[in-house]
């Protein structure tokens, strides 16, 4: 079984209540997607997950955790609509570098974890293979899309207004300034080789990404009003 919980206000019940259906039902054996840094709760996300990998463990439940870095993918789920509008992004990082790592690779690594043996009572902590600041992930952007995208560094409490505004749940919009706050701590620098230790081959760069998702329209504000 392969668990991944929606960033949803009462994640943590759900995941339990899916570990407990598991091992009612006989599962062998769980993969469970969490966080990096998930062992230390030092913020809002780890602290959502660790309950659930707790329980697993006590599950009697044959079990291996992955434990991404931010994903690639955000850019697109919360930056692109201001990047196709305005050609910026917002954040409260700062000049923190982030390893971010494709969801791709997240997906391979299950896979394999999944399929093959040798991986039960393992922690894979899974990266990129660089770590960029906010600024460095616009310049990305600029080249492979052709256009200047620009990064803005906001404060806490304005990015959170920000996310207010737009509707977003202040509980989630806590939780996010929360990983913000992770990011600054310089806790989400870090690049291990899991995700080649375990495919075969290098995790994805972010121009990887990028160059993968240009022909979508996800980046063009043209495009993406007739996809809508």
């Amino acid at each position: 079984m392969f668990l991944l919980g929606p960033n949803a206000l009462n994640q943590t019940e759900l995941e339990l209540n899916a570990v407990d259906a598991a091992s009612a039902a006989g599962v062998r054996r769980i993969v469970k997607q969490s966080v990096m840094g998930a062992a230390e709760e030092a913020y809002s996300l780890a602290n959502i997950h660790r309950p659930v990998e707790k329980a697993i463990e006590r599950s009697g439940m044959a079990w291996t955790f992955l434990r991404p870095n931010s994903f690639m993918q955000n850019a697109a789920t919360f930056m692109a609509p201001t990047i196709r509008a305005e050609g910026v992004f917002y954040s409260a990082s700062g000049q923190a570098r982030i390893s971010h790592v494709d969801v791709r690779d997240i997906a391979a690594v299950a896979v394999t974890a999944l399929t093959a043996t040798g991986h039960e009572k393992k922690i894979y902590t899974l990266s990129g293979p660089e770590a960029l600041t906010y600024d460095e992930v616009a310049d990305e952007l600029s080249k492979v899309l052709g256009r200047v995208i620009r990064h803005v560094s906001l404060s806490a409490a304005d990015l959170r207004a920000g996310m207010l505004a737009e509707g977003m749940p202040e509980a989630i919009a806590d939780r996010m300034l929360d990983l913000e706050r992770y990011f600054r701590e310089d806790r989400a620098s870090t690049i291990t080789g899991d995700v080649t230790r375990l495919t075969g081959r290098a995790s994805r760069q972010l121009t990887d990404y990028v160059r993968d998702t240009a022909a979508t329209g996800v980046w063009n504000a043209d495009v993406a009003s007739v996809m809508c």
